[in-house]
């Protein structure tokens, strides 16, 4: 199914707007759309969106800049833009291994580049599996206490 329009609580975003706008965008060298929106959902909450910065591009002015710029190209609160950097540092691997399979490529500048940070990700995502697996367990384990409390 090819997705051409993603509404956003009451507002349409066209995807052409969206492709459009991170294409002019220099710091971006690739970008996904993952999340309900890929996924074709009727409404959406938010748009999701996977970044690869260029490398020496400071991540929190970038975060702050393409959240402004994609909430003014299309009409919507940047409440509703939820971006999250390809970085094993910024974000559960799995979170990221999910977007990258399941998510819409919007851009990509430098494949090489692209490439080496996906197989980064997929590598740690291997070697630390029974640890993250653990961790989520204990995460899980710790909530059900505080909730029974």
């Amino acid at each position: 199914m090819k997705i051409q329009a993603i509404k956003i609580k009451n507002t349409q975003v066209n995807l052409a707007d969206l492709i459009a706008t991170i294409k002019q965008c220099s710091e971006v060298s690739a970008a996904y759309l993952f999340g309900s929106a890929a996924k074709g959902e009727g409404v959406v909450n938010d748009l999701d969106i996977l970044v690869l910065l260029n490398r020496n591009v400071d991540k929190h002015e970038a975060y702050f800049n393409l959240t402004y710029k994609f909430s003014q190209v299309l009409n919507i609160s940047e409440d509703c833009i939820d971006l999250l950097f390809l970085d094993l540092e910024e974000a559960d691997p799995a979170v990221l291994t999910r977007a990258v399979n399941k998510g819409i490529l919007l851009k990509n500048n430098d494949p090489d580049y692209l490439s080496d940070t996906i197989d980064n990700v997929s590598r740690y995502l291997l070697d630390n599996e029974a640890m993250i697996i653990r961790g989520k367990r204990l995460r899980q384990q710790r909530l059900e206490v505080f909730c029974e409390t």
